[in-house]
């Protein structure tokens, strides 16, 4: 009969093999933008054109978040996405959507009641001109078509998996004054904004590229109404959003304002965990890094500082993207931005330009062999 001692013993050779087996908490890793590589393949179904799968072999990529109208969506893009085995996150409206007819943010001058400064924008928020944007300009290809059946057919690539968010508005600070103003959506149009969606993709998540910590000063702000949300019975004080799933924290070293990858993760899973949704890690690869790269990013110059902007080098993907993992537990990794059409400052193309070195390639790997397991990233209990 084995003794304890030995028992002990087995147990934890146990414990030890099945951590060291493959993480099924892996976090998939994915670009925004992706273009042309995600149009090169359309048109061809035989299996001759492996640009997908050769990124994914490449730098392990297996999302894309993009912006397409809905019968290219359905038709065409999400098709040939799951037959390469990569999942999407799309974008029906535009960046922001501006009602350019709106009073008080029509790029006057005016004053803004809330920062005190000139209102710059080109138009404010309103919700009708969001759902004009999404209905009428994103869901419809052409005057003679409608976007119902078009929803149906998104519906069914969201129930396999393929679809897994809509990113709901990005930069939406953007409206005036770049900072929470009287132009930006209010957490009533927010809300109304998600519920859109939501009435058309009910199984789908919805997201928003902000920072939890900037959408929680928005809700927090009790100059606006924000309606009861479910989770907040009994408690006057909760404020919350309502038909927003998750937003995404895309990190950059500022090197006007530096701050470190890991208490920028920990202070934007606080905020998010007190919203109630989801947060979704992402990386400014292209103006995110701080200069050891030696490569211009994709601005060029910091507006606000005057500092010159670089993109990440791969020791700062690699280093920061871990920090987001293993500190936030978010399940998603998208990086700003992986495009081979649109030129940078200095004329670089941002996506050859990560192609052209294979310590890139290591980088993302490094993100996709990252995992929340205990021995994950490299250890989910590690300081540093």
């Amino acid at each position: 009969m084995p003794s304890i001692t030995s028992l002990s013993h087995y147990a934890v050779i146990r414990i030890l093999f099945v951590l060291a087996l493959p993480s099924v908490m892996a976090v998939p890793v994915g670009i925004w933008g992706g273009t042309p590589y995600t149009e090169e393949c359309m048109d061809t179904d035989d299996g001759s054109c492996t640009v997908l799968p050769d990124l994914t072999a490449d730098f392990g990529f297996t999302v894309v978040m993009t912006r397409m109208k809905a019968g290219y969506l359905a038709n065409t893009f999400l098709p040939h996405i799951e037959e390469k085995g990569w999942k999407a996150v799309i974008g029906f409206s535009s960046q922001w959507t501006p009602d350019d007819d709106a009073d008080g943010c029509d790029g006057d001058g005016g004053d803004d009641e809330f920062t005190g400064g000139s209102v710059t924008g080109v138009g404010r928020f309103t919700l009708d001109a969001f759902i004009k944007d999404l209905r009428e300009d994103r869901l419809y290809d052409d005057e003679d078509e409608t976007y119902a059946g078009y929803v149906e057919t998104i519906n069914e690539y969201v129930a396999s998996g393929t679809l897994i968010a809509v990113m709901m508005a990005d930069d939406v600070m953007n409206y005036g004054n770049f900072g929470w103003d009287r132009c930006d959506p209010k957490p009533g149009g927010l809300n109304l904004m998600g519920a859109e969606l939501k009435s058309m993709f009910p199984d789908l998540p919805v997201w928003i590229r902000l920072d939890p910590t900037d959408l929680k000063e928005r809700y927090d702000d009790t100059t606006y109404f924000v309606p009861s949300h479910p989770s907040c019975m009994r408690q006057p004080s909760c404020r919350r959003p309502s038909n927003i799933d998750a937003a995404v924290a895309q990190y950059l070293y500022n090197v006007d304002d530096p701050q470190t990858a890991r208490n920028y993760a920990i202070e934007q899973k606080a905020a998010a965990d007190a919203l109630g949704i989801d947060i979704v890690c992402g990386l400014n690869i292209a103006n995110g890094g701080d200069g050891t790269s030696g490569q211009i990013g994709h601005y060029g110059v910091n507006d606000a500082g005057g500092s010159i902007i670089y993109a990440m080098s791969p020791d700062e993907i690699s280093s920061y993207g871990k920090q987001l993992i293993r500190n936030t537990g978010c399940d998603t990794m998208l990086l700003w931005e992986f495009d081979g059409d649109e030129e940078w400052y200095d004329g670089t193309i941002g996506g050859e330009y990560f192609q052209s070195d294979e310590d890139y390639l290591d980088a993302t790997h490094d993100l996709v062999d990252c995992d929340h397991g205990w021995f994950g990233c490299p250890g989910r209990f590690w300081p540093f």
